[in-house]
């Protein structure tokens, strides 16, 4: 019965998980948590507004159009006037509910990839690097279809993203076959 007693613990001892020491969070990281955090909350505060939008008994289009001009005081820029004219007509409470969902869906994406980096997550920069990538073809033809400075600087930072977090990974694929040489 002792000698059960005296395993018991060091059974205990096994099970337990290993506490791996965390490296700290890089100038970089910080910057890239701080870009998915604004883009998450950017994202589900459209969302909602867009919830309010669908839920609301007033037309999609009037509601809007009102937004619009409340916003810029009655006097909307081309760019307003514009988007008013050509896209007012094809708002209803399904296409509200669609483009909720989508931006749902990508908000749920971003955030999971600035609480990923946040807790540092093996997979979460891996998350940056695959969504990241897949945007920037489009982020391309968007900028020669209609180019504007927004869009070419969203198209720097991710590509600055990208080649951050590709260093950070292929660096520390050395650094891990480099540990295991010296180990041999």
């Amino acid at each position: 019965m002792a000698s059960t007693t005296v395993a018991a613990p060091a059974r205990a001892s096994q099970r337990e998980p290993r506490q791996e020491e965390k490296e700290p969070l890089t100038l970089g990281l910080w910057l890239i948590i701080a870009f998915k955090s604004i883009g998450a909350l950017v994202l589900w505060t459209a969302f909602a507004l867009l919830l309010i939008l669908a839920a609301g008994r007033d037309n999609p289009q009037d509601f809007v159009s009102h937004v619009i001009f409340r916003t810029f005081r009655g006097n909307p820029p081309d760019i307003a006037i514009r988007f008013l004219t050509h896209n007012i007509q094809f708002i209803n409470a399904g296409l509200v509910i669609r483009i909720a969902l989508a931006t749902s869906a990508y908000a749920i994406v971003v955030s999971a990839e600035a609480i990923g980096l946040i807790l540092r997550k093996w997979w979460a920069e891996w998350l940056v690097i695959l969504v990241t990538a897949s945007f920037i073809p489009v982020e391309v033809y968007e900028i020669f279809e209609r180019p504007n400075p927004l869009k070419i600087g969203t198209l720097v930072v991710n590509l600055i993203i990208l080649w951050y977090l590709v260093k950070r990974r292929l660096d520390k694929r050395a650094e891990h076959a480099h540990a295991i040489l010296d180990r041999s």
